[in-house]
């Protein structure tokens, strides 16, 4: 894979497996002036930038996004109450957005699922 940047001030090129880390952050920097290519030379877009992924992410509740660390990390409701000190009725309701998620929770669910807090608060 290479990366291409190219601006009036800076020229950046990267080969081989480049961390998708580092690619978000050089697209976010130099936002239209980036372009990721394959081995072939073939322009690649990245999910996290595309219109479909935005749109996703906008309609996922932060009950949704509990649900689904939860659902991948192959615990019950049971187990992660649990894990966090809470009913599965609690749980239910987070997932559901019955219930709002508190910092508090946020920080414990975060390092329950090894995630940035930040993806449980937006």
């Amino acid at each position: 894979m290479q990366v291409l940047v190219k601006t009036k001030n800076a020229k950046i090129e990267m080969k081989g497996d480049i961390p998708n880390d580092i690619l978000t952050a050089v697209s976010k920097a130099f936002k239209k002036s980036v372009k990721i290519l394959n081995d072939d030379g073939e322009e690649i877009v990245l999910a996290t930038q595309s219109k479909w992924f935005n749109e996703i992410i906008e309609g996922t509740s932060p009950g949704k996004v509990i649900h689904i660390y939860r659902e991948n990390s192959g615990l019950s409701q049971s187990q992660l109450g649990e894990k966090v000190k809470k009913s599965i009725q609690y749980i239910s309701d987070l997932e559901n957005d019955r219930r709002n998620i508190s910092l508090d929770m946020a920080r414990k669910l975060a390092k329950v699922f090894d995630i940035s807090i930040a993806r449980l608060l937006n």
